[in-house]
């Protein structure tokens, strides 16, 4: 079945699963009413379970719910190094199945290891007033030999990813490779044509304006005077000293005229 189905099937209590045999509800009793909004808790549980529920239908009979063991503190890195190996990113199809099937055997290897040395260390416990250490020994060392033995083939395992994502990263920069030097010819052409664009928009911009008979800029007008008294005076001045050097050749009424404004002058 699918990843995603598995995963969906593995999130639901086996208690909560559809029956084995006969007809599946739609909706499962156990869901109660469905949520009306989309939140963390009972209602997320619930969209959790029932998409599960939904997949376990789909695929009933494909496959079986197995309880995982609590493993011993010493067996909990082969458990994270399987982990690993799991979530690990292949592209190829064949090896990716062959790491999923390898990873999926070692597990219940390692599971049924801890039964059994759960189990040893029951009857040791058992026979610890009975003289049974021969008997006891030899339990013991063939275990400690198949742990040894799923120990190498998780070793064996992590070279084998590990060789397959370092073919499939030469496998990409190859490929980036060839498809950069198939790009470099189409860029070099773009940038031709790019090329001759601008050339021709220099052309244009460095050959005068299309308008020559512009008209002439307006000229530039004087700034008016803020106080016109000063102009006044200026002018008075200018009066007053051209009457004064006609001496006696001046006009009286002019004579007169320079006479009032030399006196508003010296106010």
């Amino acid at each position: 079945m699918p990843a995603e189905d598995a995963e969906l099937i593995a999130s639901v209590p086996p208690e909560l699963l559809p029956p084995p045999e006969g007809p599946v509800a739609d909706r499962p009793v156990w869901a109660g009413r469905p949520p009306k909004r989309r939140e963390r808790g009972d209602s997320y549980r619930w969209l959790c379970y029932q998409d599960g529920y939904r997949a376990a239908a789909r695929h009933r009979g494909g496959y079986r719910i197995v309880s995982k063991p609590a493993l011993p503190e010493e067996l909990s890195p082969y458990q994270k190094s399987l982990d690993r190996l799991a979530a690990a990113t292949i592209y190829d199809e064949m090896a990716r199945a062959t790491v999923r099937d390898e990873v999926w055997a070692l597990t219940q290897l390692l599971w049924a290891h801890a039964e059994l040395v759960a189990k040893v260390a029951a009857l040791k416990a058992r026979a610890a007033h009975v003289n049974a250490g021969a008997i006891l020994g030899s339990p013991t060392q063939t275990l400690d030999a198949a742990g040894s033995a799923i120990a190498d083939r998780i070793r064996r395992m992590e070279y084998y990813v590990q060789t397959v994502q370092a073919a499939e990263a030469e496998q990409a920069a190859v490929e980036h490779e060839v498809q950069r030097a198939s790009l470099q010819p189409l860029l070099r052409g773009e940038a031709l044509q790019y090329s001759g664009e601008a050339l021709d928009l220099l052309a244009r911009a460095s050959g005068g304006s299309l308008a020559p008979q512009l008209p002439a800029p307006p000229r530039k007008a004087d700034p008016p005077e803020r106080d016109p008294l000063p102009a006044l005076q200026r002018k008075a001045g200018d009066l007053v000293e051209r009457i004064q050097a006609m001496g006696a050749d001046a006009p009286p009424d002019l004579a007169v005229a320079a006479r009032h404004l030399k006196h508003w002058l010296e106010r």
